[in-house]
């Protein structure tokens, strides 16, 4: 029987109904193997889903002795963004030095310990990192605003193309226009080499 306990402690998902416990003891809104249906409304589970800033960001963790877990880790978090279950994918890996720490001490632990995590947005793929919960959360609050950065300009960049669009339109049918507008702007045809000669 205590071999029983000691192995439901050491099991992944134990650590990631904990770090979702840690997350919101953060103040963000974590909740850990959740069922979500993703863009082909098949069955996905997340180990640990944030609610980030109006992003949501995908978890998946791993203890960091299991074979493969960095790559594990990371193509998880990888198929997340791709499927559209997040925004933002961290692949983690838990230290085995948490293994041996007691149930009721595990959640303390774990908002300090030092994890091996990887970040993943739709643009990029971050390298390995070291650091603990509060330098993850910066690194998510870094992605966010180059994500909401680049969202803001690729929106300015549609907006001016279909506005461009729509006056290309109107000026093509419109010589005059055209030429009332190159005034204002100071824009006038180079005069011909030819008409310079002959002056």
């Amino acid at each position: 029987m205590p071999g029983s306990i000691k192995e439901t402690k050491a099991r992944e998902e134990v650590m990631n109904v904990i770090l979702a416990d840690c997350i919101n003891d953060s103040g963000l809104s974590a909740e850990a193997e959740n069922v979500e249906a993703d863009l082909h409304g098949s069955r996905a589970l997340p180990d640990v889903v944030v609610s980030f800033q109006g992003l949501r960001c995908s978890i998946e963790g791993k203890w960091e002795d299991a074979s493969r877990a960095r790559q594990i880790v990371a193509e998880q978090a990888k198929a997340r963004i791709k499927n559209g279950i997040a925004h933002l994918a961290l692949a983690v890996t838990y230290p085995i030095t948490l293994r041996s720490v007691p149930h009721i001490r595990k959640k303390q632990e774990l908002s300090t310990a030092r994890l091996h995590y990887r970040l993943f947005t739709e643009q990029s793929a971050g390298d390995w990192r070291e650091g603990d919960l509060a330098a993850i959360q910066d690194d998510l609050r870094r992605a966010q605003h180059v994500l909401a950065t680049d969202d803001i300009v690729t929106k300015a960049v549609e907006e001016l193309q279909y506005g461009m669009s729509g006056l290309v339109n109107v000026l093509a049918g419109n010589p005059t226009a055209c030429d009332r507008l190159a005034d204002i702007v100071c824009v006038y045809e180079p005069e011909d080499k030819d008409d310079e000669d002959e002056e």
